[in-house]
């Protein structure tokens, strides 16, 4: 009997690692006088039917699982009726919206594209794309969502968050290309080598930046590249600047805080799985 409570208390101790948060969620009637449900496209005015329509907000949910914590967001959902249907609405920006919700000065955008599986995508930031003739090396070539340090087209089928409004993206956003013609041809002042006369260095002759040219790329670095067969064999021009650290490995800039609950947890857990250990060696039980 020993044994088995000694193992029960370790499991419990070991999954206490892993923790949830579970999103609450709030329903509430809402009086539809002085609302006024309006299309988008045209402001033309959609009926409300019945007195009222319901609110529903669903707090984010947060799942914590050893170091690693994601949390997945919601947009308030709207479900009012329509042409004797209740249609859900869910809150969103306004580039994304199909319909709005007006009272007085306050408006809340909707759009009837299905939001309830949430998402854990946070964009911080929406980057204008300049008219073409204004466009520099590195600009966007259309409206771009700042997502996890990349930019994504604004529209798409993907779902982010931005302000706390959801927003819809799409593939990884094109950018203006460097010009590295004159240092493919040799052009002095465009292109520099190393002491055997390999080329290491290119400048764009758009923006008059100068970038290294390598063999092969480091696999840490994650920024973009451009190759070139211009110099002999194919090198690797690293028009950016990312890169990664793998996995599991520490460095000396920036190291991991330390978490002094996820360790009283780890310890309990490895008591407990040592009591566990003694009492099995035990010959007498309950």
């Amino acid at each position: 009997m020993k044994k088995i409570i000694a193992t029960v208390l370790a499991m419990v101790m070991a999954l206490a690692l892993c923790t949830t948060a579970f999103a609450a969620t709030t329903e509430t009637k809402v009086d539809k006088t002085g609302y006024s449900l309006l299309k988008v496209e045209d402001n033309s005015t959609v009926t409300i039917e019945g007195d009222e329509f319901s609110k529903t907000v669903t707090d984010a949910k947060v799942v914590t699982s050893g170091s690693k914590t994601t949390t997945t967001y919601y947009a308030d959902k709207y479900v009012i009726t329509v042409a004797n249907v209740a249609t859900p609405f869910y809150a969103c920006d306004a580039a994304i919206a199909t319909h709005k919700l007006v009272k007085g000065t306050t408006v809340v955008f909707l759009t009837t594209a299905d939001l309830s599986a949430g998402t854990e995508k946070v964009a911080t930031a929406f980057v204008e794309a300049k008219k073409a003739a204004d466009q520099k090396c590195g600009d966007v070539t259309a409206d771009a969502y700042t997502i996890e340090g990349k930019n994504y087209v604004a529209g798409g089928t993907n779902f982010a968050v931005l302000n706390g409004k959801f927003v819809t993206y799409g593939a990884e956003s094109t950018t203006v290309d460097h010009k590295f013609t004159k240092a493919e041809a040799k052009t002095s002042g465009y292109f520099t080598t190393d002491t055997k006369g390999v080329v290491n260095t290119v400048k764009c002759e758009t923006c008059e930046k100068s970038f290294n040219v390598v063999d092969k790329v480091d696999k840490t670095y994650t920024g973009s590249v451009v190759t070139t067969t211009a110099f002999g064999g194919t090198q690797y021009i690293l028009t950016g600047t990312a890169t990664a650290t793998p996995a599991g490995s520490t460095t000396t800039t920036s190291p991991k805080t330390f978490d002094a609950g996820i360790a009283m947890y780890v310890g309990m857990a490895l008591t407990s799985v040592a009591g566990s250990a003694v009492v099995i060696g035990k010959k007498k039980e309950f």
